[in-house]
Formats: C-alpha cells, structure tokens, sequence
C-alpha cells in the first residue's frame, strides 16, 4: 500500500471526522488493495465492527452509512471500494479542502484579472520590453541543430506519467541516448563508459558526468525505458524501449540547447513544463502541411472564481505534477530565480489580456528548427570502438590494392570485429587478388562481408593464405560465387 496516498485521505478526512470515523477508515485502508477490498462482508465487516465499534454494530452503520453518503466509500457486491484512492477523486478532495480553509475568494472577476496582470507583469516583463538575451551556440551542433523525438514520449518528458520516477539528470541522459542512437534506436557494442564518452561529444563541455550515467542508466533500465541485450555476436547492445514505433506515430525536433549548460540549470518542474509546451507546438505545424513560427501554446498559470470544476482540477494536477503550491511559485518558473535560469529565455511570454490566469507561450526565434533540420546523426564509430581490431584491419591492408574512405573502413571493422587475425588476413587477399587481375567490385564493403560471410560459413576449413594465388583467381568468373568453386 502507498503510505503517501493513504495520509493524505487520513488527513482530509479528519478535517470532517472524528476519532471513530478516523480508525474505522484506517482500518478499511489496512484492509485494501489498491484500493478495494474483496469478499468484504463476508471476510472483513464482522472482525472491523468488533475491533473499531466494540461490537455496537449500531454505530457501526451509522458511521457506514455516513461515509457511503459522502462519497468516500462505495459497496460493489461484495467488493468495497475506496473512492479517495482514485487520483482525480483525491485531488478534487484535496482541492475542496483548500478552499474551506481560505478566506473568499473576490466576485469581481475584472478587477481579480488586472491584479493578476499586474502581478505577472511584474513578475514576468512584457516580451516586448524585455531585451531578448540569447544564449551562446555550441561549435558541437554547428552540423545539426536539434534531435528528433518520437510523439508517445510527451507524457514520459513532461512528467505526466506516475510510475515514473521523473529526475533532471534521468531525462538528460535519455535525451543523450535518443541523439546518439542509430535508426533501430539503438546502440551497438554498448557500455556506459564508451556511451559517457559519445556523450560528450553531444553535451556541453563538462555537463553531464560518468558517475551519473551510471546511476540514471541503471534508474531507467528498472523503469524498462532502456533495454540491453546481447547480439548474436555476443556484444551488449542497448534498446530504447518504443523509440523506433513511435517515430512511426510522429514525432517533434527539439533545439541543441537542450544539451546546454542553461537547460541543465533549470529547475526539473521548468524542464517538465518545456517539453509538454515542445509537443504541443509540433514545430508550429497546424496538422495542414504548414509551419507557423509564431503559433502560441495557452498554459493556465492561475485559477479564479470564474472557473469551472474540471478547469479547477486540471490544474490542481498541474501544480501536483510540478510539485507547486502557488502561481507565485509556478510564474517563478518562467522567470527563473538566482543562480536558476527560466523558461523566458527560451520561450516569449505573453499574458492573456481577457482570461485570468492564462499566459501565451511561442518558442524564441533562435530556437525555432523545423523537422527537417533535425537529421539524424551518426555518433557511433566501429573503428573507435574496436581499436584494437582497427588497427589490425589497417595493417593488414597496408601494400594492398584496396582503397577504403572513412565511412567503408567503419563497415568493415564492424563486420570484422569478432574475426580472428588469420580470418582477417585469408578475406582480404581473397579481394586483394580480385583487384590486382582486374576485375570489377562495385561495392567494396560489401564483396569483403561476402568473402567472409563464405569463410565463417565452413569453407575456412579448406582455405589458407597458400591456397589463394593469383592462379586461383583468374579462373574465376563471379566475384561472389565463382571464388569458392575451386575450392570444393
């Protein structure tokens, strides 16, 4: 049982109750799983009335009674239901709560608007005084300007998810494994120490350290957001878990400074609030085929007598969500404290002049990407991976007809990576001797992974570096086939 939850409806409840109700609820809660305890007449009603109500099944009813009326239990059959342990039941209790203990609030739905005006002008400037500081641009992201990320991640990044533990540095980490990660979204031949350091080349200088890659990346694997397993050729391989389908459902681009000292600096409640603000401007599309720049998102900074429940609720669940308990504390997140930037640095704020409590929110024009710039970058080198097997690839290529630019010779350590020297060695004379007498490779890359996809498969068994001549090859006619006929 969470003991959290189980306070909070203890609490509420004792502002209405006395000590009686109190034990029995209590005792109805111990009982519970989840909310709900099965079979409850016929295994719980009978040992609760003696325990709590001294056997007076009397008041044992009427305190029964008094609760089903109030709405905070209910008798389903036989299963009885907790109504509080329902979040929205719980936060719109809550909520109530609150506001028996204050004072009334003013009528005057106008003047409750200009002093919020004032109070949020005061706190937030007007965009169109305030000078817009922009920040510094890495060199790191000169070639690419932000990263693409799939749509079903907006509850996870913006905190709208319960089971998930949300912390700054868990997010940042993702956001680095998402920037570094191949089109499968995955990471091959992957360990943290080797990740950490792909990672910095993504982040800012001295942003993100190995110590806490190790502990977020452990967080997250609990979590089930990352999965490592192994590949056929036993190398640790690192998934991130809905990333690839979900790109299928769509996706946003957000900007580089999300790797940027000032991101991290931020407090994790403005994090929450920029991503959930990210996914609903979609790059300023409008669902038509067109980006507009200046398309604002609306964000309920406060709430008034004008309001309706559910726009009341909403936001208490905004404010849960944050870990907030004002619109004092909630507008300090747009324009940042001491030492802690806010989201007016990346985002132009402008209140609402009709609604109480409403801000318009439209991304900075430095920060503004489309789709299309956020391409996919390719972080992951084999030949700096493997160096050991890269270097014995080059050795062994040197005095050799073959020519391989940077991108080829990463393809063939890949493929090489688990061969053996002598292995290496049988391969790539086998091509050495095809390009000396002449014959044509249009692919390279790919006739070497032929070669030695033929020499794991069991002809390396009859081949030797003695069995390959030059007498050999020039009987032969197909590169790919043909090499293998004289030797069966």
């Amino acid at each position: 049982m969470r003991v959290n939850k189980k306070a909070t409806i203890l609490h509420i409840a004792a502002q209405e109750y006395n000590e009686t109700y109190i034990r029995f609820l209590n005792e109805l809660l111990n009982c519970s799983k989840d909310g709900i305890i099965y079979n409850f007449i016929i295994n719980n009603q009978d040992e609760i009335i003696n325990k709590v109500f001294e056997g007076n099944r009397n008041s044992y009813y009427e305190c029964y009674v008094t609760l089903v009326k109030d709405k905070y239990i209910t008798l389903k059959g036989l299963e009885l239901h907790i109504l509080p342990w329902n979040d929205t039941t719980l936060f719109s209790m809550k909520y109530n709560l609150q506001q028996k203990n204050k004072r009334a609030y003013r009528k005057d739905a106008v003047q409750d608007q200009i002093t919020f005006s004032k109070y949020a002008s005061e706190t937030l400037g007007s965009s169109s005084e305030v000078k817009e500081e922009l920040l510094p641009i890495s060199d790191k992201w000169e070639n690419l300007k932000g990263i693409k990320i799939p749509r079903n991640f907006k509850d996870l990044l913006s905190g709208q998810v319960d089971s998930f533990n949300y912390t700054k540095e868990k997010i940042r980490y993702l956001l680095g494994l998402i920037a570094i990660a191949n089109s499968n979204e995955e990471i091959k031949a992957f360990n943290v120490q080797y990740t950490h350091s792909k990672l910095s080349e993504v982040f800012e200088e001295n942003t993100i350290a190995l110590s806490t890659c190790y502990y977020v990346h452990n967080q997250l694997i609990k979590d089930e957001i990352i999965t490592v397993y192994k590949d056929p050729a036993g190398y640790n391989n690192l998934r991130i878990n809905g990333c690839k389908e979900g790109f299928r459902k769509g996706y946003i681009a957000v900007p580089y400074l999300i790797f940027q000292k000032v991101f991290k600096a931020m407090e994790t409640a403005a994090i929450k609030i920029f991503f959930d603000v990210a996914f609903k401007l979609n790059n300023g599309e409008n669902g038509k085929g067109k980006a507009d720049n200046n398309k604002p998102v609306i964000f309920k900074a406060d709430i008034n007598a004008t309001n309706n429940k559910e726009s009341i609720i909403r936001h208490t669940k905004t404010l849960e969500r944050l870990k907030k308990r004002s619109r004092s504390e909630m507008l300090k997140l747009f324009s940042g404290t001491e030492g802690r930037p806010g989201l007016n640095s990346i985002f132009n704020i402008d209140l609402h002049a009709i609604k109480k409590g409403l801000i318009y929110i439209r991304m900075k024009t430095q920060y503004i990407i489309q789709k299309s710039e956020a391409a996919k970058a390719s972080f992951f080198s084999a030949a700096d991976r493997f160096k050991k097997k890269a270097a014995i690839v080059k050795d062994t290529l040197i005095d050799t007809a073959i020519s391989l630019n940077d991108k080829e010779f990463d393809s063939v350590v890949e493929k090489l990576r688990k061969a053996n020297t002598r292995a290496i060695k049988a391969v790539i004379k086998v091509v050495n001797n095809e390009i000396i007498i002449g014959n044509k490779i249009n692919d390279i890359v790919s006739y070497i992974k032929a070669v030695y996809d033929r020499y794991m498969s069991g002809e390396r068994i009859q081949l030797s570096l003695d069995d390959i001549t030059a007498d050999n090859v020039e009987k032969l006619s197909d590169p790919y086939e043909a090499i293998w006929m004289s030797m069966e």
